[in-house]
């Protein structure tokens, strides 16, 4: 089984686009809709990567990273966005030793596998 990577998403085109390319690649990848559920999934399985829209329907990105952040000290976290960021997110980047940077929408698959490989080589 590849590395696991759990992105959390409401947009279920691209997640389920995301899926499939990511799991041809050899990662081991699961989906959630919404900050509730990728927080439930991260809190049963371990995940080497999560991958977190900022905007979710129930609560924001942020606070995902930061309630998964203070129970699992391995997790390494990307941030996916259509907005500019800036506020709470901005300072999440800058003061998070665990999130690795960000990717604006739309993206190419082949841009964020390569950011993925960057960001696990870190590890």
């Amino acid at each position: 089984m590849g590395t696991q990577v759990l992105i959390i998403d409401d947009e279920k085109d691209l997640t389920a686009t995301l899926k499939k390319y990511l799991t041809r690649k050899g990662y081991a990848v699961t989906t959630c809709a919404n900050g509730k559920e990728g927080i439930d999934e991260a809190g049963k399985n371990k995940y080497a990567l999560i991958i977190v829209d900022i905007r979710l329907p129930d609560i924001s990105g942020v606070e995902v990273i930061k309630t998964i952040e203070n129970r699992d000290d391995k997790v390494r976290f990307l941030i996916i966005t259509g907005y500019s960021i800036v506020g709470e997110t901005s300072d999440l980047i800058e003061t998070s030793k665990r999130v690795h940077g960000y990717i604006f929408k739309p993206f190419k698959p082949t841009h964020l596998e390569e950011k993925i490989k960057e960001i696990l080589s870190l590890l």
